[in-house]
């Protein structure tokens, strides 16, 4: 979609967003076809259930667990576009938090993905894994970063109304066992209705 964006000296402007970094536009791609798809599955098992003449419609009813699914799918892949925010965040005060954008837009996860395959194989196992930064990825991080959607979300971490924001930062990185060492990426209840 497009949206309008105001210039004092030429007036309203028609703006096209940046699009998703590729590997988050095709998983959560993937998630929808795979909830229409269940969505349909669940349809038809419906129209043969007990009572073939009492139709509801699912959307009325609640939340269906393909719907759950992909609800979650979706909230970690953008919660994990902001993965490193926390290094980049600095407070003045309890209530003022700074950004350092620059820094952010330097080393954020999600601005990197896997360097591609190309004809002449290298050898070199850690050359095949190595990162390579997405243009696609900084263009669209570098306007999430600047809108007032995020700032407004540095603004209220502490508060109430952030809990679920950080309950999906914690699956997509957990706090790692000071005794142990390692992340325990199974010890949350995310996702289950008593996290609403």
């Amino acid at each position: 979609g497009r949206f309008a964006e105001y210039d004092g000296r030429r007036g309203a402007r028609t703006k096209i967003p940046p699009a998703l970094p590729a590997s988050v536009s095709t998983s959560i791609s993937k998630a929808l076809f795979r909830l229409l798809r269940e969505d349909d599955e669940l349809e038809e098992l419906m129209k043969t259930s007990m009572f073939p003449g009492c139709r509801r419609s699912l959307r009325l009813e609640n939340e269906s667990m393909p719907e759950r699914k992909f609800r979650i799918h979706v909230a970690i892949q953008i919660c994990s576009l902001v993965r490193g925010y926390q290094d980049c965040l600095f407070f003045v005060s309890a209530s003022q938090p700074v950004f350092n954008r620059d820094r952010f837009l330097r080393q954020a996860p999600a601005l990197f993905e896997d360097k591609r395959p190309t004809a002449l194989i290298d050898i070199n196992y850690t050359d095949r894994m190595a990162k390579i930064l997405s243009p696609r990825s900084k263009r669209f991080l570098s306007v999430l970063v600047n809108t007032q959607h995020f700032h407004q979300l540095l603004e209220r971490l502490s508060e109430e109304e952030t809990s679920y924001f950080h309950e999906v930062m914690d699956t997509i990185e957990p706090e790692e066992d000071p005794t142990t060492g390692s992340k325990d990426y199974f010890s949350t209840s995310f996702g289950t209705s008593q996290c609403e």
